[in-house]
């Protein structure tokens, strides 16, 4: 049995703390059951739109939805960033982390996390 991806973690413990089953999910978000469980472990990609669908759907607040987004973010493997209104040095900052990401050696990262932390 795989085990559950951030997403999957995440949207379980929802299920749990309402008392619902997975196919009382699958229901409500209008998918099949296979399709929601392929998500919770990572065999398909998890579609951006749930963060809207499921957040409608569950009546979650602003932090639920965060939250949600992070997961889904997390077992994907992407980090979406929203660059429209940044300057140009932001942007050209996100870009060259981004190119050099898999680069970066534990040190180096934890100089770069010391920075942008303090």
């Amino acid at each position: 049995m795989l085990k559950p991806n951030e997403y999957g973690k995440f949207i379980r413990a929802i299920r749990k703390e309402r008392g619902e089953t997975l196919n009382t999910m699958a229901e409500k978000l209008d998918v099949s059951i296979a399709f929601l469980s392929a998500l919770e472990v990572g065999k398909k990609t998890i579609p951006t739109i749930y963060v809207d669908k499921i957040s409608r759907v569950y009546n979650f607040d602003q932090t639920q939805k965060e939250e949600l987004a992070s997961s889904i973010e997390l077992s994907n493997g992407k980090v979406i960033l929203k660059l429209d209104n940044c300057s140009e040095a932001k942007k050209e900052f996100c870009l060259l982390l981004s190119r050099n990401f898999k680069k970066l050696d534990d040190e180096k990262m934890k100089k770069l996390l010391k920075t942008l932390n303090d």
